[in-house]
């Protein structure tokens, strides 16, 4: 229970680092002393964004990623696998490895977020996962038709993603040509 709560806090205080690195401390301190319970992963990946915000520390970073997918996968916990997923391939794996290839994980991420109804990682995926397809140069109608499952769904919960995912959508179209002139947010033009 006390990792399940320090898992939960340090999601909470993500905004707050000195915070977030003090609970994910504690919570790995926990889990080294006591083992591993089906929270572990989420404390295991916060530990691993700590690290790859480090100078020199990025391997070190995807290992402690890499154990926090194969202990989330272990234990087959639905609830933590979108935060789990989300922050190996939003903020671990692409600093070690080509940005692309962490699309699959964001997939899955994304998937199960809907599946649970994860409302705090889901839209942030999808803001995410549309620059794996254009990080890549993926041809512009077809980087357009994937990021439309994201921006329904960020609008659908109503986060403030939303607006993110919209811009990007936009973005694509300009590049597109596919824009008039004057853009405005509530306006006819603008997704």
């Amino acid at each position: 229970a006390a990792v399940d709560l320090l898992a939960d806090t340090t999601a909470l205080t993500r905004h707050s680092p000195r915070h977030a690195e003090w609970l994910t401390l504690q919570g790995l301190k926990l889990c080294l002393a006591h083992g591993h319970v089906p929270s572990s992963p989420m404390i295991y990946a916060f530990y691993a964004v700590h690290l790859a915000s480090l100078p020199g520390s990025i391997q070190r970073a995807l290992a402690f990623s890499d154990l926090a997918v194969a202990l989330d996968k272990r234990y087959g916990d639905l609830r933590w696998r979108p935060a789990v997923l989300s922050m190996y391939a939003g903020l671990v794996h692409s600093w070690g490895r080509p940005f692309r290839l962490a699309r699959p994980f964001f997939d899955e991420a994304f998937s199960t977020a809907q599946l649970v109804w994860d409302r705090r990682f889901a839209p942030g995926l999808g803001m995410v996962a549309v620059w794996t397809e254009i990080e890549p140069a993926t041809p512009i109608a077809k980087a357009r038709a994937a990021s439309k499952r994201y921006l329904d769904f960020t609008a659908r919960v109503g986060s403030f993603f939303s607006n993110l995912c919209r811009l990007y959508v936009q973005f694509l179209a300009c590049l597109a040509g596919q824009t008039p002139r004057l853009l405005r947010f509530g306006g006819p033009h603008f997704p």
